[in-house]
């Protein structure tokens, strides 16, 4: 044999080893991957909890849990299994689900034990980026929370009333003096979306003027990718799999790029801004009119640690973190918010006797007076909570005592339920805010009166407002919540001063969907954009 055939043939070899050698490796480390999901998929602590078989191995019990109406099937299961219980979700994951207060109420108040769903952080990273609220780690959303606390307060929140109560005003006008039938969802979506955009920034997006901005149509192309999410993006999340193949991740990509270079611009505005007012500016000097700006005059203060300043990527995170909570949430409640009035004739007329009876210029502290509109607003968000589902991802194994004990699939009583690791537990939020144990029989009513009567009873349920887990509660509750309440209420007050409203006889109106948001439609239909009847008082 000659030298260069035998270099040939050890060459050969050397290739044929490697590639062996490779491919046991990646056959060992798939090995290893299968026993792990293996593991979390059918040796788990929790698997003596009762629960519904899965419909699928692929979509779980997603199919269930979307087929009715927001919080139907979930009851369905807690009254057939009890307040906790296992359910599958995609690919076949064990979860737990509950409505256990004290299950809740634990999960909520540790965050040590119980941080933000992995798949849920990994859709925010890709809407809103790295240095979101909703994204960054657990020391960084401390520091956050702790910078950002004092401009979402009380003081600043009614220095900012006039605005959202101007842009009801200019809701009325869009309706017209001689009234007329919306699109809820359209309508509201544009309402909402402009009143972010000037309580957040003081920018005009101009969505009620038909004339929206640059900023308005990048932020309508990531809303946009919101609602192209499938099943395959959802596992692609799941698992963690790179690159932006899909169509809608490119969307995205693209409307991301813009949001930035805008919202950076929006920032840098603000500041030229405010070093044009020429004073030195120090920790107490809030006051701005928009969120954005206060935040960057504390960050300007001279007596304020660097620790305590916000960068210019979280600022701009920020802003899109309120637009997404404003045209997603906030416009889900206010549609369900007119469904109401137009089919409850006598709440609507005892509402408008209480804003008739008010100054044309109302503070924030006025209407805040109101007492059957105060009613009316935590009613209406304690049974229309936009996000219908809590989910925590447990840092590590822990075991956590039930207010309620569970009969297992094997009869034995269970009086605490052990979660491991990388575990996903759902708080049922529809569940928890019709619970009998705080509010009463009738507790799936709409009854404002609860709140003025003292049928409401006092629970060990943490909750930021209103005695109910719409704007979640313990560590990570929503920031802005107070937003979502001067929008519904600035709405009640312009539109129901100048319009009778209603809906087309015969429409019946539903929410659907069960984990991160709900939205609302004519049942019986797919059409969300639900009609709405404006009537002229002088009519």
């Amino acid at each position: 044999m000659s030298s260069s055939t035998l270099a040939d043939a050890l060459a050969s070899l050397t290739s044929l080893t490697t590639a062996t050698a490779l491919a046991t490796i990646l056959s060992g480390l798939a090995v290893l991957w299968m026993s792990r999901e293996a593991k979390q998929r059918f040796w788990f602590s929790f698997s003596n909890l009762p629960g519904p078989r899965a419909d699928s191995f692929m979509r779980g019990s997603f199919p269930s849990l979307l087929a009715k109406e927001t919080g139907q099937t979930t009851r369905e299961w807690f009254d057939k299994y009890g307040p906790t219980i296992q359910w599958r979700s995609l690919l076949y994951t064990p979860n737990i689900l509950t409505c256990d207060l004290g299950l809740a109420s634990y999960v909520l108040s540790h965050d040590d034990e119980f941080g933000r769903s992995k798949s849920h952080e990994a859709d925010f990273r890709r809407l809103l980026g790295d240095r979101s609220l909703m994204t960054v780690d657990r020391s960084d959303h401390k520091r956050l929370r702790k910078i950002m606390a004092p401009a979402f307060g009380v003081g600043p929140m009614s220095d900012q009333w006039p605005i959202f109560l101007h842009q009801a005003r200019r809701l009325v006008d869009k309706v017209g003096p001689e009234g007329r039938q919306i699109g809820a969802s359209s309508f509201m979506g544009m309402f909402t979306t402009d009143v972010m955009g000037m309580a957040s920034s003081g920018t005009n997006l101009g969505a009620m003027d038909g004339a929206p901005n640059e900023l308005y149509t990048a932020w309508m192309g990531i809303l946009q990718t919101t609602r192209l999410r499938g099943v395959l993006w959802q596992i692609k999340t799941k698992l963690a799999i790179p690159g932006t193949w899909l169509h809608s991740e490119r969307v995205l990509g693209k409307s991301k790029d813009t949001f930035q270079r805008i919202g950076d611009d929006i920032v840098q505005t603000r500041k030229r801004e405010l070093l044009g007012e020429g004073h030195e500016v120090t920790r107490s000097d809030f006051g701005s009119k928009n969120v954005i700006s206060t935040l960057l005059k504390a960050n300007m203060a001279q007596d304020v640690k660097d620790s305590s300043r916000m960068s210019d990527e979280e600022l701009v995170s920020l802003l899109s973190t309120l637009i997404l909570a404003s045209t997603v949430t906030t416009t889900s409640t206010l549609i369900w918010c007119l469904s109401l009035l137009a089919t409850r004739p006598e709440t609507q007329a005892r509402l408008r006797a209480e804003v008739m009876d008010m100054e044309d210029e109302p503070t924030m502290n006025d209407i805040s007076k109101l007492p059957f509109l105060e009613a009316f607003v935590r009613e209406l968000l304690r049974l229309n909570s936009a996000a219908p589902t809590i989910t925590r991802h447990t840092h590590k194994t822990v075991t956590v005592p039930l207010s309620t004990p569970i009969v297992g699939k094997n009869g034995s009583l269970i009086h605490a339920v052990t979660i491991d690791k990388g575990t996903d537990i759902n708080i049922a939020v529809p569940s928890v805010n019709t619970s009998k144990e705080i509010y009463g029989p009738d507790a799936e009513e709409f009854r404002p009166e609860r709140f003025m009567d003292g049928a409401v009873k006092a629970t060990g349920l943490p909750s930021i407002w209103g005695q109910s887990l719409t704007f979640s509660a313990g560590t990570r509750p929503c920031l802005g919540f107070r937003f979502a309440i001067m929008q519904v209420k600035a709405t009640v007050f312009a539109l129901l001063r100048s319009f009778e409203v209603s809906q087309p006889e015969g429409q019946e109106v539903v929410r659907m969907g069960m984990i991160a948001s709900s939205k609302t439609i004519v049942k019986g239909t797919n059409k969300s954009d639900i009609p709405i009847i404006f009537k002229p008082l002088s009519s």
